[in-house]
């Protein structure tokens, strides 16, 4: 039987040092056999909330950065009204904004472990689900290498706590097909009578994010029509040509395992949907393990990515709209752009 918990551990610490194993498997996709150098061709670009056929077809590079043209970063020229637009997706639930997106959200959360596919995964979600008919959307998590779900239990409690019914793989080395199967279970949980689930998922409305291998793992799974918005955290490098959703891409300058040049940009540059791209830095900035436990500096920007696109938080867009973005200051540099609008 499934085990529960109303407090996940972050305390394992089984994660909190790079091997040579771990830094040889951030090298590829985490989907099991995609080189990390391999840049999938998906065609033409696919058209999310915040591209339009326009941009999609423009020449030149459509990106935006310190020095370049187009559509302006911080402290550029150009447009300066950007605006992710009100996405609207396949999603049918709206929640009102909140005031700190750092902060918990309306929602108690509960927690289990040993569930889902196998009984390999943790599930972490509102302890009441479906209140007043919300059909609340599926969140899938990807773990770093050497990590499991509890070393992040801050963060993924947090996020479940903004109405998302969070699964993670349990594995140490979480795979893209880990990641689509516990999307799957969730879904079919949806249609199975006396499930906790039934009839309370909005499958048509699903999240990734990860952090690490895992994010690579979650980049590349997102490839999924239904999944509307993709965080990656101090990413791997993963599929992001097949992305369907807009893509948040956060790193930080002391990160010296998952590098910016050798992974993270290398994603951003693949990526054909709406992508923001920043880097931390300053005191909080603890290298590769800024996101660990509660999620730290990233958590606020990726809780406001996911309220965006999956519940049309519009007061969600200033971490990344405009020169005066909160993610264009202090203690965030290098903003990134593509695909915006």
């Amino acid at each position: 039987m499934p085990g529960e918990a109303h407090g996940l551990d972050a305390t394992d610490g089984t994660g909190s040092s790079a091997s040579n194993t771990a830094r040889a498997a951030a090298g590829s996709a985490a989907d099991g056999g995609v080189p990390a150098s391999t840049t999938l061709d998906a065609g033409a670009p696919a058209l999310t909330a915040g591209s339009d056929a326009k941009t999609g077809a423009a020449g030149g590079s459509s990106d935006s950065t310190a020095g370049k043209g187009g559509e302006a970063s911080a402290g550029q020229g150009g447009s300066s009204a950007q605006d992710a637009g009100t996405p609207a997706g396949a999603c049918s639930q709206s929640l009102p904004s909140v005031g700190d997106y750092a902060a918990n959200g309306p929602y108690i959360t509960t927690a289990r472990t040993a569930d889902g596919p196998d009984g390999r995964y943790t599930i972490v979600r509102p302890m009441m689900l479906g209140k007043d008919g919300f059909k609340h959307p599926i969140a899938i998590w990807g773990n770093d290498i050497t990590t499991t779900p509890t070393l992040f239990s801050g963060l993924l409690q947090a996020i479940a706590s903004h109405g998302f019914v969070l699964i993670a793989s349990e594995d140490s080395q979480v795979t893209a097909q880990q990641v689509i199967d516990g999307l799957d279970w969730l879904a079919a949980q949806n249609e199975r009578v006396g499930s906790d689930f039934f009839e309370k998922l909005d499958v048509q409305c699903a999240v990734a994010l990860g952090c690490g291998v895992g994010a690579a793992a979650v980049v590349t799974a997102a490839s999924r029509p239904n999944v509307v918005a993709t965080v990656a955290l101090h990413s791997a490098a993963g599929s992001a040509s097949m992305l369907q959703g807009p893509l948040l891409l956060l790193t930080s300058k002391n990160d010296t395992f998952i590098t910016a040049p050798g992974f993270v940009d290398p994603t951003f540059e693949s990526s054909r949907v709406t992508t923001f791209y920043a880097t931390l830095t300053g005191a909080t900035d603890n290298g590769h393990t800024s996101a660990y436990a509660d999620g730290g500096a990233e958590r606020a920007p990726a809780i406001a990515w996911l309220r965006l696109w999956a519940f049309r938080d519009r007061e969600a867009r200033k971490y990344f709209d405009g020169d005066k973005c909160i993610l264009c200051q202090e203690p965030w540099t290098n903003p990134r752009r593509k695909l915006w609008r």
